[in-house]
């Protein structure tokens, strides 16, 4: 019932993969361990589903925190730093530009011809009632 979840921040993941990759490239077995140990888990993923009380406690939990083991070896500079990040790093994921990488000039373009129309489209209709 003690238990603590939290976020691993993706510097300590991007230096554990590479560490996995590295290891994977010099020794040919844990390639092949790997590819079992994902069928295994394929298996798993579709033969069992999980109840509605792990959903409503996995819906609970605070995962906007680091996880505590993040803090074992850091400095307090490094946890501080970690969490003026988190927040930042959540703002830039949820940012959406307001045009896409096709609506370059062209579009732009077609928006400013057309919302002319839709302004008279609407004047008119408002007119009507």
């Amino acid at each position: 019932s003690d238990c603590h979840y939290g976020l691993l921040p993706s510097r300590a993941l991007d230096a554990h993969e590479e560490s996995v990759q590295s290891a994977h490239a010099r020794n040919a077995a844990l390639g092949k361990l790997a590819h079992s140990s994902k069928n295994a888990m394929t298996l798993v993923v579709r033969q069992r589903e999980c109840s509605g009380a792990s959903l409503r406690r996995a819906k609970r939990l605070q995962v906007g925190r680091l996880h505590p083991l993040c803090y074992l070896g850091a400095s307090r500079a490094d946890a501080q730093l970690s969490a003026l990040q988190t927040p930042l790093l959540a703002q830039l994921r949820g940012w959406r530009p307001k045009e896409t990488v096709f609506e370059d000039g062209i579009m732009k373009e077609m928006r400013q011809s057309c919302a002319g129309m839709v302004r008279r489209a609407d004047e008119d209709e408002s007119a009507a009632t």
